[in-house]
């Protein structure tokens, strides 16, 4: 995945499903108002590999913060 930043501040982000590892796919959470608010919109959505061979449980309880 890449982003490419337009010149209105949009960031579109680009996929390559053959770079896709084996056995994963692709999570895409987007934050609730209120996360949106903490986090000063940043970041407005959180996208992660995941396994494909266990279940996933989703909460609305927002990442914690890269360092």
């Amino acid at each position: 995945m890449r982003g490419e930043r337009a010149g209105d501040g949009r960031v579109t982000f680009v996929f390559t499903p053959s770079a896709m590892p084996e056995a994963k796919q692709l999570f895409i959470g987007y934050l609730n108002a209120e996360q949106l608010q903490v986090t000063h919109g940043r970041p407005g959505s959180v996208e992660r590999l995941v396994p494909t061979d266990e279940p996933l449980t989703c909460t609305t309880q927002a990442p914690p913060r890269h360092r």
